[in-house]
């Protein structure tokens, strides 16, 4: 009877072995998988060289925060774009309305400058402030125009830049 007893047992082990080796059996395409998976690891750990998966992830997430930043950088770009259009519009817009004030005002210096030169004694000295406009489209750091300041000390005498007068060109008081 213990025999028999110790018989149903021995069958009802080998009956759940029997089971167990049913489940952990891999099929051929699972198994192909795995080594597929498993070699592609290795020749990317000996690419990059690394030495781990964990250093290969490391690797491939330091590569991607990478990337998220040159895209970022076009977005950037972009934007550093279009803040450049913004100012150069309210550069142009403040350039012309500097123009603008001093075209209001020339006269009245000339005026006072011419005053004062007569104050002085020199009352045939004459002085035109001359405010040319830049080519169309361009700017410079003192607006979209020039100003020239033409000088003459003696009646008669021509109109020059103040800088070949006062250089000593052609000057005779």
């Amino acid at each position: 009877m213990r025999l028999k007893s110790t018989l149903i047992e021995l069958k009802d082990v080998a009956a759940e072995l029997a089971s167990l080796e049913e489940d952990t059996q891999l099929d051929e395409g699972t198994l192909l998988e795995i080594n597929e998976r498993l070699s592609l690891l290795y020749s990317l750990q000996k690419k990059h060289h690394v030495d781990s998966v964990e250093e290969l992830i490391q690797l491939r997430d330091d590569l991607e925060t990478k990337l998220i930043a040159i895209n970022s950088s076009d977005e950037q770009l972009e934007r550093l774009e279009a803040e450049v259009v913004q100012k150069l519009a309210i550069a142009l817009r403040n350039a012309k309305e500097l123009s603008e004030a001093r075209k209001l005002v020339l006269d009245r210096i000339a005026k006072d400058v011419q005053n004062t030169l007569s104050n002085v004694g020199m009352s045939n000295a004459m002085l035109q402030i001359v405010l040319e406009p830049l080519k169309e489209g361009e700017m410079r750091e003192s607006g979209i125009d020039t100003i020239q300041f033409l000088f003459s000390a003696n009646k008669g005498q021509a109109l020059q830049s103040i800088h070949r007068v006062a250089s000593g060109e052609n000057f005779l008081v």
